[in-house]
């Protein structure tokens, strides 16, 4: 099992995403994070909300940039 850290993991996704014009953020204060959850997902060019309440180890698998076998910490 390799583990790989929140961080990096976001990292890979929002390489991935820049691919489609859109970046990966992680709420900042508890004021939003009620209602977008802990990461969100936004266009680049509109800065329009495209996915809340989104999870780096769900969204790294449905995009393919965390492999099977690998873990991740915090």
């Amino acid at each position: 099992m390799t583990q790989v850290t929140e961080r990096a993991l976001v990292a890979r996704i929002n390489r991935k995403l820049a691919q489609e014009g859109e970046q990966m953020h992680r709420t900042r204060g508890e004021r939003w994070r009620g209602d977008l959850g802990c990461f969100y997902i936004t266009d680049t060019r509109t800065h329009a909300l495209i996915a809340a309440s989104c999870t780096p180890e769900g969204v790294g698998r449905e995009l393919g940039v965390l492999r099977p076998g690998e873990t991740v910490i915090e």
